[in-house]
């Protein structure tokens, strides 16, 4: 199945990326607080994420915009990458393709890894 998981996207841009997964065959998942204390393998292998997780655990307010994404084919990556580019919307500034590696981590430690390069080449101008 092919999965992408969205957390703090403004609503222009989940109803871009809705839009955009409907074309190229894939499900959009809006992962809530509630998640963010779950392994990201859990949540692509759950066929309805509603009802997991748990409000009361002790998880970080994550503030900057992420994509992850799985099962979603290279080519069918770019083809996304272009078309939200054409939207002319802010870019997501954190990005994911599932991997053997990253299946075992919560969403909260996939978003503090990406969030540490994100600032790292920022810093540097990149």
């Amino acid at each position: 199945m092919k999965r992408l998981m969205t957390v703090n996207l403004a609503l222009e841009q989940k109803s871009a990326v809705q839009d955009i997964c409907s074309d190229i065959g894939a499900e959009c998942v809006d992962i809530q607080r509630k998640h963010y204390g779950m392994k990201v393998g859990s949540l692509c292998d759950t066929a309805d994420i509603s009802g997991c997780g748990d409000e009361t655990g002790q998880t970080e307010d994550l503030s900057m915009d992420m994509l992850i994404f799985d099962g979603v084919s290279s080519k069918e990556l770019d083809i996304f990458l272009e078309r939200y580019k054409k939207t002319g919307l802010p870019a997501v500034r954190l990005k994911s393709v599932v991997t053997r590696s990253n299946r075992e981590w919560t969403v909260q430690q996939l978003y503090s890894e990406l969030a540490k390069e994100y600032l790292f080449y920022r810093m540097r101008g990149m």
